[in-house]
């Protein structure tokens, strides 16, 4: 063993422990900071150049946040898939697990995707007070695509 012999699945867990820290960071500065999310019309009406700035900084970790949960979920399914074809190799069902790397594959890019072009331009993710949601068409993409590679 030791660290020469690591393989990708190994690999890829080093990559959820940074994503995963980051991600705690993320939740940590905006409950610290506030973000856009749940700002009601009375807090808009009573926000300070002061606020406004400390919320819009909370925004930006929200959108920090969102992304290293994605990567921290994906790269999980990543090593799982790792894990699959090794158990596979060399049998019949080795092509299942093909295709279901070639489903999640797509899942992440649709998924990457619907977070980088739903609110256009991307500068609005931190809009204080936020535009109008447009974010919630996509959700049941996001959902769909969450849920197929988890039942998959």
């Amino acid at each position: 063993m030791g660290v020469r012999n690591l393989q990708l699945d190994d690999y890829l867990i080093l990559c959820v422990v940074v994503f995963f820290t980051l991600l705690c960071v993320a939740l940590n500065e905006i409950i610290l900071a506030g973000g856009s999310n749940l700002v009601t019309a009375a807090d808009i009406a009573h926000l300070t150049p002061e606020s406004r700035k400390r919320r819009t900084r909370g925004a930006k970790w929200v959108f920090v946040a969102e992304h290293a949960m994605i990567l921290t979920t994906w790269t999980l399914k990543a090593c799982m898939i790792v894990l699959y074809r090794r158990i596979m190799e060399g049998l019949s069902q080795e092509r299942l697990v093909l295709y279901l790397t070639v489903w999640l594959g797509l899942g992440f890019v649709g998924t990457e995707l619907a977070l980088f072009l739903t609110c256009r331009p991307l500068h609005l993710y931190w809009a204080i007070p936020p535009p109008v949601d447009q974010r919630r068409s996509i959700l049941f993409l996001l959902i769909y695509l969450q849920c197929s590679a988890d039942e998959v």
